[in-house]
């Protein structure tokens, strides 16, 4: 068992699912929040009603990668893509390397409102 699934509780098995966590765990918590560790997170949570056009974009990108080049180290990022469904729902797809294993990963962005 290499952690514990913190919404159920199962144990995460693998290298990978790990990252998952931790890559989700990163990219929806506000910079500035964490008590002990305030550079912890991204700046993407205070992005979130900003309007989708190429800027926007552009800062997300540079936020997503910033924050998992700083706190995941086991992580090569090769490429990142932000898709929007129907719903207004950010997930984000990152192709990356762990141990020179290729991997691609979805992970949802969290839609809730960062206080200010």
């Amino acid at each position: 068992m290499i952690g514990m699934n913190p919404k159920d509780g199962s144990s995460i098995k693998t290298l990978a699912e790990h990252i998952k966590q931790s890559i989700t765990d990163i990219i929806n918590t506000p910079v500035g929040t964490r008590l002990m560790r305030p550079k912890y997170g991204s700046l993407v949570p205070y992005m979130i009603d900003q309007p989708m056009n190429t800027a926007t974009t552009l800062r997300l990108y540079s936020s997503i990668a910033t924050a998992l080049m700083v706190w995941e180290k086991r992580l090569t990022l090769n490429s990142l893509a932000l898709t929007v469904n129907a719903q207004g729902r950010a997930q984000l797809e990152l192709d990356a390397k762990i141990n020179d294993e290729q991997i691609r990963i979805a992970i949802p962005v969290a839609s809730s409102a960062v206080p200010v």
